[in-house]
């Protein structure tokens, strides 16, 4: 039954879309700044205070990197909860299959057998190798939107875990609408020392839309965007987390 409710999520077009918009993004070169090199540069000198003053070339590449993905199944995220599972378990099925290390956590409704609560949850840790199909199972029919949307609580509880594994990103999936806007700006401002906080939601129609890119804003994300098409999330999300240089 699990392998089941996974597979209605299944979209073939979503994953190759992705997965062509990864490998385009990788045939390019970044700038870097680096201790040692042929070309000094005087915005790195000062942007890492003396410490690589010079530039190297270095090819872009996601595979390795680590992304920390919180995802928001609150109750508001009802009417949309179908395009976050189908998003989600195609964007986190994409990323796998380029050998990015993925954890995600989150909070909502979770069925555990024939009980359920209402809570912050962990779908998988860094610590468990790849994203599987079991993971993706567990996604579809063990998340359902439900409760309230306690985002700094669930920013604080992985605080130290962040910490330890030092994410290149933390992506956060939600509608922005946090039980505690002020203490949620603060933890993003926090963990956004040590690494790149970004979000993304997805709405219905686009007055939903523009409230939710609002909402992001507001509460201090590096990046955000909101679709109302899942077809545009698959290079919007790449852009997200490879942006352009």
């Amino acid at each position: 039954a699990g392998s089941s409710s996974a597979a209605k999520y299944e979209d073939p077009k979503f994953k190759r879309k992705m997965a062509e918009r990864l490998r385009e993004w990788r045939r390019g070169f970044r700038a870097a700044p680096s201790k040692t090199g042929a070309s000094f540069n005087v915005d790195a000198w000062l942007y890492t205070e003396g410490k690589r003053p010079f530039v190297s070339v270095k090819r872009r590449s996601v595979r390795g990197g680590k992304y920390l993905f919180v995802i928001d199944f609150s109750g508001s995220i009802r009417p949309y909860e179908e395009e976050y599972k189908k998003a989600l378990i195609n964007a986190l099925e994409a990323l796998q299959g380029i050998g990015a290390q993925i954890a995600v956590f989150g909070f909502g409704g979770l069925k555990v057998g024939r009980a359920s609560y209402s809570g912050l949850f962990t779908l998988k840790r860094f610590e468990e190798g790849p994203w599987r199909r079991g993971h993706s199972s567990r996604l579809a029919g063990g998340v359902e939107a439900d409760g309230g949307t306690p985002m700094a609580k669930a920013y604080r509880r992985l605080e130290a875990y962040i910490n330890r594994h030092r994410p290149e990103y933390i992506i956060t999936v939600t509608d922005g609408a946090p039980n505690n806007i002020g203490l949620t700006k603060e933890m993003i401002e926090k963990l956004g020392r040590k690494t790149e906080m970004v979000a993304f939601g997805i709405a219905n129609k686009e007055s939903t839309a523009k409230m939710m890119r609002w909402n992001l804003k507001n509460l201090g994300y590096r990046r955000n965007f909101v679709v109302t098409d899942l077809d545009r999330l698959p290079g919007k999300l790449v852009d997200l987390i490879a942006p352009k240089e």
